[in-house]
């Protein structure tokens, strides 16, 4: 468990929640920081960590209030890492 601490305090990410929780959150970081160096757009690792912590929010935001404002935040979320993307190819 320390080393798994060590870990996520490493990549940025938060350290609360069980031990099946943050081994899926180290899980998603390194599937999404994996797949966009794959892409040929890479990302940081506090680019990655910040993409892992708001979907893990709209995902709690889900259960709790229900699936239309989880779309809603997904649709904003897209929208808004496509605008990323396009000023970063600008630079």
């Amino acid at each position: 468990d320390k080393e798994l601490r060590k870990y996520l305090l490493g990549y940025s990410l938060p350290v609360h929640g069980d031990r099946k929780t943050q081994v899926n959150r180290l899980k998603e970081f390194v599937h999404h920081y994996n797949a966009r160096i794959d892409s040929g757009n890479p990302i940081t690792f506090k680019e990655a960590s910040s993409k892992v912590v708001r979907e893990e929010k709209i995902r709690a935001a889900a259960q709790s209030s229900g699936v239309h404002k989880i779309e809603k935040e997904k649709e904003h979320m897209l929208f808004s890492e496509l605008i990323a993307d396009v000023k970063r190819r600008k630079l």
